[in-house]
C-alpha cells in the first residue's frame, strides 16, 4: 500500500476518533452554557457518559433552549471552523479533518428530523433532546422537522460551497490512482517491475 494511501486511511480514522469526543464535549458544553445563563449551579459535564448535570429550577423557555443548545452549539463552532478550510490544500490531514469532523455534527441534525416523524406516529422517546424540545415548546413535531431540514440544508450548502466534499473526493481519487507513487523507492520498484 502506498504511503499516501496509508496516510489517508490513518487520517480518516484519527479524524473519526477526534470527532466523537469533540462533538460530545461541544454538545454538552452547549447545554452547560444555557444552564449557566439560566442560573444553574453545580454544572458538570461528563464526556465518557455523554451527559451534563446541573441544579436548576427550569422554565419552559430555558428547557427548550437547553434541549436545542446541544445540537446548535457544535454546529455554530463547526460553521466558524469551516470558514478556515482551504480548498487548494493538498494536505491529507487538513482535508480529512475538515470532512470527517463536521459530518458528525451534520448527522446529529438527523435526529431532529427522525424523532419528530416518530413522535407523530407513536410516543416520544423520553430522555432525548428533541423530545424534550417538542414537549417544552409545545410545537407541533412537523415544525421542528421543517426547521431541522432547513438547518441541515444550510450546513450542507456551507460545506459544499467551501468545496469540502469535492476536495475529499479528489483526494480519495488521488490516493487510489495507480499513478500515485509517492516515494523515490516506490518509483524505482515500479520501474524495475516494468523491465
Amino acid at each position: 500500500m502506498k504511503k499516501e494511501k496509508k496516510q489517508f486511511i490513518m487520517w480518516i480514522l484519527l479524524s473519526a476518533l477526534i470527532a466523537l469526543p469533540l462533538y460530545i464535549f461541544l454538545h454538552e458544553s452547549g447545554h452547560a452554557i444555557i444552564a449557566i445563563i439560566g442560573g444553574a449551579e453545580n454544572v458538570r459535564i461528563s464526556i465518557l457518559r455523554a451527559e451534563m448535570t446541573y441544579d436548576l429550577v427550569s422554565t419552559p423557555f430555558i428547557s427548550s433552549l437547553l434541549s436545542a443548545a446541544g445540537t446548535l452549539f457544535p454546529l455554530i463552532i463547526y460553521s466558524i471552523a469551516i470558514l478556515f478550510f482551504r480548498r487548494d490544500s493538498k494536505s491529507i490531514a487538513h482535508i480529512c479533518c475538515f470532512y470527517v469532523i463536521p459530518m458528525i455534527s451534520v448527522c446529529s441534525i438527523l435526529s431532529w428530523i427522525f424523532v419528530p416523524i416518530i413522535s407523530m406516529v407513536s410516543e416520544f422517546p423520553s430522555r432525548e433532546d428533541v423530545s424534550k424540545f417538542i414537549y417544552s415548546t409545545g410545537w407541533h413535531p412537523l415544525w421542528v422537522l421543517l426547521l431541522a431540514a432547513v438547518l441541515l440544508s444550510l450546513m450542507v450548502l456551507l460545506i459544499t460551497t467551501k468545496g469540502i466534499p469535492q476536495a475529499f473526493i479528489a483526494l480519495a481519487k488521488r490516493v487510489n490512482s495507480k499513478d500515485s507513487v509517492t516515494t523515490p523507492q516506490e518509483r524505482e520498484n515500479e520501474t524495475r517491475g516494468k523491465k
